[in-house]
Formats: structure tokens, sequence, C-alpha cells
């Protein structure tokens, strides 16, 4: 089952660099489905490829090592390393297609839900600076992405930064979808996690989150204008 899994994976990772744009984006929304599920299979595919030791896999041919009788599929190792799939992502956030694009960030997003370390990186400013992308449903992915994140590691005061960074500022966007889809992950992490003094409990830390994100937003009194003025 693992063994079929990582094919799986790899065949599917392979067609992500297709030339046609249609087929990128389906590989890449595939892929996207894939790791959303989060199971386990999944999530040990992924510590595989970023395991330290992990060497970079370079250009490999799914097709023509299937071809090959001599292939021990036992022993080949057929996944990217984590920095080959962060460059390869990197660059197809950067893709002319749309839905490239959201696709490339969504796979990110699920790749940084699986592992803290993984956290320590600039990656998730990728997903920030893509909250001025120029296509509406990106720019919403985005906030709902980092909101996601957030959601998963409240603790983390740098990740909160970069959310308030890239997020609050869309409170002003022309478009109103774009508006209604920041006040409402603003409100989830921020208001809805303020409990009362005596309710409040360390090992929550959910119950952190507000007073963490309200430091950041202080540091930079623009952002609480944005919040005040949209409620």
């Amino acid at each position: 089952q693992s063994l079929s899994t990582s094919f799986l994976f790899a065949c599917i990772y392979g067609r992500c660099g297709d030339v046609s744009p249609s087929v990128r984006t389906q590989a890449l929304k595939s892929l996207g489905d894939i790791t959303t599920e989060q199971s386990q299979e999944v999530k040990q595919i992924i510590t595989k490829i970023f395991a330290p030791d992990k060497a970079d896999r370079g250009q490999v041919s799914i097709t023509e090592m299937l071809d090959n009788e001599d292939t021990d599929l036992e022993n080949v190792d057929i996944l990217p390393s984590g920095r080959e799939i962060i460059t390869f992502l990197r660059k197809r956030a950067l893709d002319q297609s749309v839905f490239v694009r959201k696709s490339a960030l969504q796979v990110l997003e699920n790749i940084l839900k699986t592992s803290t370390s993984l956290m320590a990186d600039d990656l998730v400013t990728v997903l920030a600076e893509h909250c001025r992308d120029p296509s509406l449903a990106v720019r919403k992915q985005m906030v709902i992405s980092l909101t996601e994140l957030v959601k998963t590691y409240p603790d983390n005061e740098a990740l909160v930064k970069t959310w308030v960074d890239g997020v609050f500022p869309l409170i002003l966007d022309v478009e109103t979808k774009a508006v209604e889809k920041v006040l409402e992950c603003v409100w989830e992490c921020l208001f809805v996690n303020l409990v009362h003094v005596r309710k409040v409990s360390p090992e929550v830390k959910e119950h952190q989150l507000p007073w963490i994100i309200l430091k950041q937003v202080g540091v930079k009194i623009k952002h609480v204008k944005c919040v005040f003025s949209s409620y």
C-alpha cells in the first residue's frame, strides 16, 4: 500500500509540470486533494520527502522506469526531495494560470500543516505575498490558507504576524467578497476565541490567540483602523 501510494503521488507530481496548463491545473488540484486529506499514508510520504537526508531526485521518468524490466521498484527512490518540491511550488505559484497558482499555493498550505518544523522557513511568506495577487480567487484562497495555518498553530507568533500583515490590509480590498472573507476569518480567530478571564486555560492555546493578534495589530496602528472601520 505504501509503495502504491508513493507511486501515485510521484505520478501526479510528475504531471504538475506538464506543458499543458489544463493538465498542470488538474494535476495540482489532485495533489491538493490528496494532501488535504492528511491521511497517515500521505503524512508518511511528506515525512520522507522532507527528511534531512533526502537527496535530490532530479528528473525522473516514471514511464521509462516502469517500462524497464530491470528496475527494482522496492529500492528505487521516486519521490522528490523537499527542496525540489518547494522550488517547484514557488515556480507554479507564479504561473500565468490563476487556477495553477491557486492549486500550487493550496498544496503548499497542506504541506505546512503536516509539520511544525516547516514553519521555520519563509514558506508562509510566500502565501502572504499572494494576498496581493491580481486574482480575487487567489486572494480569497490565501486568506483561507493563512487562517487555517493560524488555527493549526495558534501559538506561533511569527505566523500570526505574517497573517496580520497579509490578511488585514484586505479589509480595504476593492472586492466585496474578499472583504467578507477577511472579516469572517478575523471573527473566527479573534472574537470567537475571546473568553472570560476566569475561563482562560493555559492548556488551551486558542485562548491566547486573540491577545497575540492584538499585540501584532497594535504594532501597526493602520491595522487597527482597518478593523474598526469594518465592523
